[in-house]
């Protein structure tokens, strides 16, 4: 979808999941003052396809990016807050998406919009990067130097990325269980197909994913980890029979 405008995601008919915006740009910018306005609820922004920002909820600053071609701005819905006191289907207050990108000031127009719904989160890895493809990428970055942080970590080279693995399981192991996600830094968990939820453990206090045994199979098993912001240093996952949902709560990354 084209549009003059980035347009909020209840416009789009999108209620859940994450809208992609993307400008394409027409001149170069170097050392330009990039702002995202009114923006609900988080963004992952990237410029020539590298990966360069996180902007959290009304975080009204600019922070300065240098590109040649596009603007790509991925914008996650993380639930409604009392939408339902202004009336049911009223999101006037509540709504997903942005209002205006500014470039030094300026209102950049005419934008394409993706849709991403959760429920295609199990289709993302034909939409973004893989996890070997990331790791190529910022082997060559450490090399140039090129390296954008968030919250003390390297981001994604590339974005949002999915990495997948497999587990190998008897018929006596297909048990309850929770995942430890506390080496990992936002995103989303499926297993075997299943969304199993979000995970944030540097926002806490929760650090594990419940998986019900049902969702287990005997034989091979597929572990998906849509993964938006750095990635895990050991690439792996812990797996335990006890939850931990009493970490701290780390209110600077929210």
């Amino acid at each position: 979808v084209s549009t003059q405008s980035t347009g909020k995601m209840e416009e789009m008919g999108e209620f859940e999941g994450m809208v992609g915006y993307q400008h394409e740009l027409t001149e170069p910018l170097h050392d330009a003052q990039l702002a995202l306005h009114g923006l609900h609820d988080r963004a992952y922004v990237l410029v020539d396809g590298k990966f360069v920002q996180v902007v959290k909820r009304e975080e009204e600053r600019s922070f300065p990016v240098t590109g040649q071609s596009t603007i790509t701005i991925l914008v996650e819905n993380m639930g409604y807050m009392a939408w339902l006191s202004q009336g049911l289907g009223d999101y006037s207050n509540e709504y997903k998406g942005m209002g205006n990108v500014t470039v030094n000031g300026k209102i950049l127009e005419k934008w394409k919009h993706y849709k991403m719904e959760t429920k295609r989160l199990l289709d993302l890895e034909d939409e973004i990067p893989r996890g070997d493809e990331v790791l190529d990428s910022q082997s060559s970055q450490n090399i140039t130097g090129e390296r954008h942080w968030y919250n003390k970590k390297p981001l994604l080279s590339k974005g949002p990325t999915v990495f997948s693995g497999e587990l190998e399981l008897m018929s006596s192991e297909l048990l309850d269980t929770f995942v430890d996600t506390r080496c990992w830094s936002k995103g989303f968990l499926v297993v075997n197909g299943n969304v199993i939820g979000r995970y944030w453990p540097e926002a806490g206090p929760q650090y594990t994913l419940y998986v019900p045994g049902v969702f287990w199979r005997e034989g091979v098993n597929k572990v998906t980890m849509v993964e938006l912001q750095s990635k895990c240093n050991k690439l792996a996952l812990t797996l335990t029979d006890k939850h931990i949902i009493d970490g701290p709560v780390n209110g600077n990354v929210i």
